[in-house]
């Protein structure tokens, strides 16, 4: 069986910036790193 991994991280095929976010924020927290909270829009 093959298998196709499409890595999108400049939103080309999709808005992903969210998932990204939630996926690093996973593990950093599954590796025991702060949370850095959210940035202010436009900074």
């Amino acid at each position: 069986m093959r298998r196709l991994f499409v890595f999108d991280w400049d939103g080309t095929l999709m808005d992903s910036v969210g998932r990204i976010v939630s996926c690093l924020r996973q593990a950093a927290e599954e590796q025991g790193l702060a949370d850095l909270g959210t940035r202010p829009s436009g900074t």
